[in-house]
């Protein structure tokens, strides 16, 4: 209960907030078709083309507070972790993504993708180094 209590607090106190409003103004804006967010690629060969690494370069483009949000919120304030430390773009695209498909189901691109994947591959034949999918010696 007192989890719940502390929850319900921070988000009454974050909704008031200008930064609140940039970052759903941020995502929201995103989320138009007229951007044509990577997340809206949802054919086959573009989900085969599909690269973590632009995605990330988007999310830095285009929503610079949510970016810098992210990454405080995923970074340790532990003194043992580096000040400097980066968060993993993998991390920050997957809290991204989840976050989109969300607000507007179109934008599924990586769900579709981990999808197929482990549909496809299963938990035994999967190698999965930074969202470059290999199975089978093909690489997607």
């Amino acid at each position: 209960m007192q989890n719940n209590d502390a929850y319900t607090r921070v988000v009454s106190n974050l909704q008031g907030t200008d930064d609140f409003k940039e970052i759903d103004n941020e995502l929201e804006s995103l989320r138009k078709t007229r951007n044509n967010s990577i997340l809206r690629q949802t054919k086959a060969e573009e989900l085969v083309d599909f690269q973590m690494a632009n995605f990330v370069q988007e999310i830095e483009g285009k929503t610079p507070l949510l970016n810098q949000t992210l990454k405080s919120i995923c970074c340790s304030n532990n003194k043992k972790r580096a000040p400097d430390a980066l968060v993993n773009p993998n991390v920050k695209a997957t809290i991204t993504a989840t976050i989109q498909h969300q607000r507007c189901p179109e934008m599924s691109a990586l769900a579709y993708r981990t999808g197929l994947v482990l549909r496809h591959a299963g938990v035994g034949g999967l190698v999965c180094s930074d969202y470059a999918i290999c199975f089978r010696n093909k690489c997607i």
